[in-house]
C-alpha cells in the first residue's frame, strides 16, 4: 500500500486525537474540500486492511483510532455520545467457548450503552 497524502494526513489526525473517530468526524477536521468524503472511506478501509489502524463498529457506524491493542470495548452515552473505553475481560470467555464448541473466534465486539454521570443528572 502507498503512503500518500491524504492517507498521512488521516493517520496524524488519528494519533494526535484520544478518542475514536468516525470518517464524518475526520471529514469535519479537515478544510472544506482538502480532502472529499470518499477518499476518507478509502483511505480509512486501506490503512485498516494494512494494519496500521484499529476499527470498532459501535451502533452501526465504524470509529478508527491508533492503537497496540489488539481490539477495543466501550460504554457509550445515549444523550451525549461520550465513548468510555473498557478493559477486556472476555477473553477467557471466547477460550472456553472456543475449546466447548470448536468454533475457531478470530473477533468480538462489547459495547454497553446507557447514560453517563453527567447525563443522568440532566
Amino acid at each position: 500500500m502507498r503512503l500518500t497524502k491524504h492517507r498521512k494526513s488521516i493517520l496524524t489526525l488519528l494519533k494526535n486525537n484520544k478518542s475514536p473517530m468516525n470518517a464524518e468526524e475526520i471529514d469535519l477536521s479537515f478544510k472544506k474540500g482538502e480532502i472529499d468524503l470518499s477518499t476518507i472511506y478509502r483511505s480509512l478501509d486501506k490503512l485498516h486492511t494494512a494494519g496500521m489502524i484499529s476499527k470498532s463498529v459501535i451502533d452501526n457506524t465504524a470509529y478508527y483510532f491508533i492503537s497496540d491493542k489488539e481490539h477495543h470495548h466501550y460504554m457509550v452515552c445515549l444523550t451525549c455520545k461520550q465513548m468510555f473505553e473498557l478493559d477486556c475481560h472476555i477473553d477467557n470467555v471466547t477460550t472456553n467457548l472456543e475449546s466447548d464448541t470448536g468454533f475457531k473466534i478470530v473477533q468480538h465486539d462489547l459495547t454497553f450503552y446507557g447514560y453517563c454521570q453527567n447525563c443522568q443528572t440532566i
